[in-house]
C-alpha cells in the first residue's frame, strides 16, 4: 500500500513538473512573439489595443467611439455586466460592436520602416524632381515618341503608394486585396 502511494505520489509530482516546465516554456514563446509586436516603438498606437496591449487581429469600434480587440472589449464587457468604456470610464449607450475593417486593413497592410523615416521624395525639392522626370524621359524617348500628341499622365510617388494599383484600377484590371 505504502509503495503504490510514494508510486502515485512520485508519478503526480512528474506530471505538476512536466506540466509546470510545459507552461513556462509556452510562456516564453508566445512572450516573445507578442514582444515583437507589441514592443514595436514604429508601429502606430492606433493598432494597439488599449486592453490587451497587442496589435489586434479582430479590431471593433465601441459606443464609445474607439477600437478594440473583439474578443478583449467582449470579455471586459461580460464582467459584472459592464456598460462603460474601457478608456473614459463613463457609460456606454450600448455594447453594440462593428468591425473595423479600415484598422484591419492598415494593420494587415503595414510595414516596418514606412513610417518615421523621411521618404525619397521628401527629401528632394521640386526642381531635382523635375529634373529627374526629364532625365526618365530622356532615357525612354522611343517610347514616348510612339504617344506623339496624346495625353500622357505620368504617376510620381512612393514605393507602396498606389501609383501602379491605381494604374491598373484604370486600366480595367481587378484589384486584388
Amino acid at each position: 500500500m505504502k509503495k503504490n502511494l510514494k508510486h502515485l505520489i512520485s508519478s503526480a509530482m512528474n506530471k505538476i513538473a512536466w506540466l509546470c516546465l510545459f507552461t513556462w516554456i509556452s510562456g516564453i514563446a508566445s512572450y516573445s512573439c507578442m514582444a515583437m509586436e507589441t514592443f514595436d516603438d514604429r508601429r502606430p498606437n492606433e493598432h494597439f489595443c488599449p486592453i490587451t496591449l497587442q496589435v489586434m487581429r479582430d479590431p471593433v469600434v465601441a459606443a464609445d467611439g474607439h477600437s478594440y480587440e473583439r474578443a478583449a472589449i467582449s470579455k471586459y464587457f461580460n464582467i459584472d455586466n459592464r456598460a462603460k468604456s474601457p478608456i473614459t470610464g463613463l457609460p456606454l449607450k450600448n455594447r453594440d460592436l462593428f468591425d473595423n475593417q479600415a484598422l484591419k486593413a492598415m494593420i494587415r497592410d503595414w510595414k516596418p520602416g514606412r513610417l518615421g523615416e523621411p521618404s525619397v521624395l521628401e527629401t528632394r525639392d521640386a526642381d531635382s524632381i523635375a529634373q529627374r522626370v526629364k532625365e526618365e524621359f530622356s532615357k525612354n524617348a522611343a517610347l514616348l515618341n510612339s504617344a506623339k500628341d496624346k495625353d500622357i499622365v505620368a504617376f510620381l510617388g512612393n514605393t507602396g503608394a498606389g501609383k501602379s494599383t491605381l494604374v491598373n484600377l484604370l486600366a480595367g484590371k481587378g484589384v486584388v486585396a
